[in-house]
């Protein structure tokens, strides 16, 4: 892939993040999710993307509610995340804070458009992180609530994570030089060079 000039930056920033979210097997749709933990340490997790909208300047994940991850969230809001595309060898790094969502209008709207593999995860009886030493013996019930559309328990354990996106770092690699750019809500999303 050719270099994107700096005034294409944010446009194409912004494009590959929707794409992403609806594209199951685009390489940005797989992010690196970090936020500070109860202890001060950081603490890093692989989320889907499942949203992301300009003009709003936010971005949309799902955790579960009774996740580690959850409380941590809970207790500061400040996060980071990165991802990589290695065909155009393009990385975007975001920067915000989130907003939770539980059993809400949001919650259930994010609810309704999630597969019968996801949704099963979220009604699984033990919290994420929990030890599963055989099989859950309710997974057959499940699945067929879930093929007779009878599967809402998982949705109060369904937490959607509003990201408010504050800026977006560019960087792509290349020759004869890597071009990297910072592009922040306050300033249009116009792309500011910056020296890699």
């Amino acid at each position: 892939m050719s270099m994107v000039p700096y005034e294409q930056i944010a446009d194409e920033a912004w494009a590959r993040l929707e794409r992403a979210a609806n594209e199951r097997s685009d390489p940005h749709r797989l992010c690196a999710f970090a936020s500070l933990g109860q202890t001060g340490d950081p603490d890093v997790r692989y989320l889907i993307l499942r949203g992301a909208e300009r003009g709003s300047a936010r971005l949309w994940f799902h955790t579960d509610r009774r996740s580690a991850k959850a409380a941590t969230l809970r207790s500061n809001p400040r996060v980071a995340l990165v991802s990589y595309d290695a065909n155009s060898e393009i990385q975007l790094r975001v920067k915000g804070s989130v907003r939770l969502h539980e059993d809400d209008g949001i919650t259930r709207r994010h609810w309704e458009q999630l597969g019968v593999a996801v949704r099963l995860g979220y009604e699984s009886p033990a919290p994420p992180g929990a030890p599963t030493p055989h099989a859950d013996p309710r997974m057959d019930e499940i699945r067929e609530n879930v093929a007779e559309g009878r599967n809402d328990e998982g949705l109060a354990n369904l937490m959607v994570i509003v990201v408010d996106v504050e800026s977006i770092d560019w960087l792509q690699l290349g020759e004869p030089a890597h071009r990297r750019a910072v592009m922040r809500v306050g300033e249009a999303w116009i792309a500011q060079p910056i020296q890699p």
